[in-house]
């Protein structure tokens, strides 16, 4: 499991490793090996999100969920099948912040559509069944699905601001490629 991967854009020759909320970035495969080889080869194509990580080995355990946890176990839907975890819908949030240069963003994904917002205007749509590679904002245009995924987006909030990081930190993220040289 990672938080993020690499966004490759062969299509526009370029590479990205931060400060967007794109599937290209944002999707990664969640690979479990369970003791003995159970349920080996089974998939889940549902969407799910890190936040379901705990839950489902919580569940898998047979121990009880934690108090206040926002995901949800993939357990069940692993060994049943490949229904929803949780039960429908299900929304997957994202965010991105640089906290030296005050960029911060969040999305909501549901498995139709996503919405990405920078700042309190700036907003991207995307209809992922129609437009899998998210080349066609959709911003502005109407549509019923949109109002619940901006409320869950607005009920999500995002990231606190966090304090800036020390200067060995800077460093580090600098060494590490997260911080642009200035």
């Amino acid at each position: 499991v990672s938080d993020h991967g690499e966004g490759l854009d062969p299509a526009r020759g370029r590479t990205w490793h931060r400060l967007r909320l794109h599937d290209d970035l944002i999707r990664v495969p969640l690979i479990a090996r369970l003791p003995g080889g159970a349920q080996a080869g089974r998939r889940v194509a549902s969407q799910v999100s890190l936040v379901d990580v705990a839950p489902s080995v919580l569940d898998a355990l047979g121990l009880p969920p934690l108090a206040g946890a926002r995901g949800s176990s993939w357990w069940r839907a692993l060994r049943e099948g490949d229904g929803q975890p949780g039960g429908a819908p299900r929304y997957a949030f994202s965010e991105a912040a640089e906290y030296w240069d005050g960029f911060q963003a969040t999305s909501v994904r549901s498995p139709h559509f996503k919405v990405i917002r920078r700042g309190a205007r700036e907003e991207e749509i995307y209809d992922l069944v129609e437009d899998p590679q998210e080349e066609r904002n959709l911003a502005g245009r109407p549509h019923p699905a949109l109002r619940e995924l901006r409320g869950q987006l607005e009920a999500f909030g995002g990231a606190p601001a966090a304090p800036q990081p020390d200067r060995d930190t800077q460093e580090t993220l600098r060494a590490l490629g997260y911080v642009d040289a200035r």
